[in-house]
């Protein structure tokens, strides 16, 4: 676990290799994960934006944090299902 730039990056490593890393910001809402290839390549970024006004919503962002897409949960959950499918191989 380390603070870079204002946020909390708390890392999984297996074999010298990150796999994943959990982000949550010491001054806003962000948070987010990132998961890895084994070649230590991006393999998906996804964030969670819950709003009370405007529902939750799955965002995929690229290595830059540029939002590559916009899932609405309650409208498809079939879609955000895709991306939990990730996060079940570090349960």
């Amino acid at each position: 676990m380390f603070i870079k730039d204002g946020r909390t990056i708390t890392q999984t490593i297996r074999g010298g290799k990150v796999l994943m890393e959990q982000i949550s910001s010491n001054y806003d809402s962000f948070e987010a994960m990132k998961l890895y290839n084994e070649d230590g390549s991006l393999k998906v970024y996804p964030r969670m934006i819950e709003d009370e006004e405007d529902g939750s919503y799955l965002i995929e962002l690229d290595e830059n944090e540029n939002e590559i897409k916009r899932i609405d949960v309650k409208a498809n959950p079939q879609e955000a299902m895709k991306y939990f499918q990730y996060l079940q191989a570090f349960q």
